[in-house]
């Protein structure tokens, strides 16, 4: 987040399951902070869209988590960046369909 601020001022949007995380990120000045309270991708997804008034260029999930993934791709734009630092540990088949993200 302060890399991509120094670098070129575009806005920052974090996601997290934590309050207090989230809270020390818009202290160290994240322009969007919201909590993860539902893992409904496509719902978190609306909720960012809505903060940040449209879709974001790039989108890093560090997560793992499933229903994290699942927003990142959910709320990009269309051939948006979308970085994936590790992929969890899936036992059951997912619900994401690829092919149904536009």
């Amino acid at each position: 987040m302060l890399k991509s601020q120094e670098s070129d001022g575009r806005l920052s949007s974090l996601v997290d399951i934590s309050q207090s995380r989230l809270d020390f990120a818009k202290k160290l000045g994240a322009d969007h902070v919201i909590l993860a309270d539902t893992k409904d991708g496509q719902e978190m997804a609306v909720r960012v869209k809505d903060a940040m008034g449209g879709m974001p260029e790039i989108t890093i999930e560090c997560s793992g988590a499933e229903s994290a993934i699942q927003l990142a791709i959910y709320v990009r734009k269309d051939m948006a960046v979308f970085m994936v630092e590790r992929f969890c540990k899936i036992n059951k088949p997912s619900n994401l369909k690829l092919k149904d993200v536009h």
